[in-house]
């Protein structure tokens, strides 16, 4: 398995926040000044179905899955981002009714919510972002080597990050490369398109944060920026499942 890059703090990662994160009230407001990014641990909720807090057609998704580390991945997943989102609903995380959009990214089946929220998850860690303002995005990656990146870079990226990632050590090379790969995807996200249909280039009202969800781990954010000001940003952190 691939070593994280131990120098991030010191090193490319040194100028991104490494935020402190909170764990907040059992019942959790939105307003609009605020745009939440809770962080779970995937090991926390290694629930199987029925326990798993799962609708009938996610446990029918799990079960086509067949790698075991994927399929719990997935159900671990979906377990934290119910339960990020019951805190909003007030009510089990068993209750949230999902639909889907044309390319899969799921909505609160419920109109009278007003908010929009979008989940990631990379190794043990997942990310839950949180919006009443408007469509929300976010990725999420672990700060690893990995083979081909300058072939992978020349089909995604736009000229100008291709020539920049050209001329970098590999230790920048990694990182700089999951900083744009991050900000695509979570972009991506925001737009509700398939990675290979997204624009390559941000929309110019689309706002891209970066932060260190832990110290080997890089996120991306993406979200709308009111004109006049912008939502504050709160780190919440969901406490894991007690047996």
């Amino acid at each position: 398995m691939p070593q994280p890059l131990a120098e991030n703090r010191t090193g490319p990662a040194a100028g991104l926040d490494l935020p402190s994160w909170e764990t907040p009230a059992t019942e959790l407001a939105l307003p609009e000044s605020e745009l939440h990014v809770w962080k779970f641990r995937l090991p926390s909720y290694v629930e199987a179905p029925p326990r798993a807090p799962l609708s009938p057609d996610e446990v029918a998704r799990a079960e086509r899955i067949r790698s075991p580390d994927l399929r719990q991945r997935f159900v671990s997943a979906r377990s934290g981002l119910r339960r990020v989102l019951a805190l909003y609903r007030r009510c089990s995380p068993r209750e949230i009714r999902f639909r889907y959009g044309n390319h899969g990214k799921p909505e609160i089946d419920e109109t009278e919510l007003s908010f929009d929220f979008n989940l990631a998850h990379a190794g043990d860690l997942g990310l839950v972002a949180v919006s009443a303002r408007g469509p929300v995005g976010i990725d999420l990656e672990r700060i690893a080597p990995r083979p081909h990146l300058h072939a992978i870079a020349a089909r995604m990226f736009p000229p100008a990050v291709l020539d920049r990632l050209r001329h970098l050590p590999d230790d920048a090379l990694v990182f700089e490369f999951l900083r744009e790969w991050t900000a695509l995807e979570a972009r991506t996200k925001y737009l509700g398109h398939g990675l290979f249909r997204a624009p390559r280039a941000a929309p110019p009202e689309l706002r891209i944060q970066h932060f260190l969800a832990q110290a080997d781990f890089i996120a991306a954010l993406a979200s709308k920026p009111v004109p006049a000001t912008l939502p504050r940003l709160r780190y919440l952190e969901l406490a894991p499942v007690l047996d």
